[in-house]
């Protein structure tokens, strides 16, 4: 039975798209007067509630701006004005929807039609988290959330909850757009304003030998960078130019860094190169960069894995050379290890190291010298 009966319900599923889009004139300017009502705490939310849905500008006469150079079946809406937030602002906003002829997003049923929309519009006085709840009583719980790029074209990204707490930035007018298939109009919308824990998203810093990431504003990781070493505000070794300066241990006494792989965001240096690819290793894996010295006359150098996940390594001359030197990942007896023999009088070397996996994970690496034709 539920087989035969969920092509119906499936049709009448509820999913919306809150998206986040940095306005840079590409959509126009944003309209002044409210498509639906707007009720709540704070300076803004409270300057609006006297406006009714009733008289609310339709999406119709706000109309859609033409997106740019990108797929003009993908078009900015403008939306409702709620002003400039702040931190503690929440109120309830009733948005009028509006059919539209868009494309379904990504994250929506293929069957999710007809579509209505409606949009709201604001910007912040401090970077800030703002959480997004659907309070109308939807067909169903799945709420789907992505970003649009500032171009409205939209992105991959999507992610399933009838409650979203995302994070903006100050200083530029943000969009949300919701796009539903088979919900009631009007279309209630609760948000609430709070402080975000950190930002900008991404690589922010490095401190007392970690890398500090900020994850959308929610969270703050620190990471190991290796040999607990920063330079400037990243880890060393995050690109060539700031390779990690070590000299060659010995068999005996391993020279051993250790780290962890999220502290290190650089990548694409050894794609410029020649000679220097790996079946099992992908171009868009973050690499780590050592500069080894005091590697003895008649000697090879060593690079092996003493952790979990597999690595490929690269030798090469400096951060000028063209080509690698030498590359390995599983020698001959299956060992993540890289053994290779510099020129005669050279007792130096650049080594990058690329993971084969995405997997966050430490990582404990060994280098060292060996006298060229010993075994291991």
């Amino acid at each position: 039975m539920y087989a035969r009966t969920w092509p119906y319900f499936r049709g009448l599923v509820a999913t919306i798209l809150m998206i986040l889009v940095a306005f840079s004139g590409a959509c126009g300017e944003p309209e002044t007067t409210p498509t639906g009502s707007i009720t709540g705490s704070g300076d803004n939310s409270s300057s609006d509630s006297g406006t009714s849905s009733d008289d609310a500008q339709s999406n119709d006469d706000a109309g859609y701006d033409d997106a740019g150079d990108t797929d003009q079946s993908v078009q900015c809406r403008q939306g409702s004005p709620l002003g400039t937030l702040s931190h503690g602002d929440q109120g309830t906003i009733t948005l009028a929807l509006e059919s539209t002829d868009r494309p379904a997003p990504a994250c929506m049923a293929d069957d999710a039609e007809p579509l209505s929309a409606a949009a709201i519009e604001f910007d912040l006085d401090q970077p800030s988290l703002i959480e997004w709840t659907y309070v109308t009583d939807l067909p169903h719980q799945d709420v789907a959330t992505g970003p649009f790029d500032d171009h409205c074209a939209e992105s991959a990204h999507c992610r399933l909850g009838r409650s979203q707490k995302l994070f903006y930035d100050q200083g530029m007018i943000h969009l949300v757009e919701t796009v539903v298939a088979g919900a009631p109009d009007p279309l209630s919308l609760h948000f609430q304003v709070e402080p975000a824990l950190c930002s900008p998203p991404g690589h922010i810093g490095c401190d007392e030998g970690q890398a500090q990431i900020c994850y959308d504003g929610h969270h703050l990781g620190a990471y190991d960078c290796a040999d607990q070493s920063c330079q400037g505000d990243r880890c060393a070794g995050d690109d060539c130019q700031q390779a990690l300066i070590l000299s060659a241990g010995t068999a005996q006494e391993p020279t051993l860094i250790e780290g962890h792989r999220n502290g290190y965001t650089h990548n694409g240096h050894l794609a410029e190169m020649t000679d220097c690819t790996l079946d099992n290793i992908a171009d868009d894996r973050p690499e780590l960069f050592l500069a080894v010295e005091d590697i003895p006359a008649g000697h090879d150098l060593v690079i092996e894995s003493q952790g979990q996940g597999s690595y490929g390594f690269f030798a090469f001359d400096g951060c000028q050379a063209s080509r690698c030197l030498a590359i390995g990942s599983m020698d001959d007896d299956f060992q993540n290890r890289l053994r290779f023999t510099p020129d005669d009088g050279v007792h130096s070397t650049h080594l990058a190291i690329r993971p084969s996996d995405p997997v966050e994970r430490s990582f404990r690496f060994a280098i060292f010298a060996i006298a060229t034709g010993e075994e291991l």
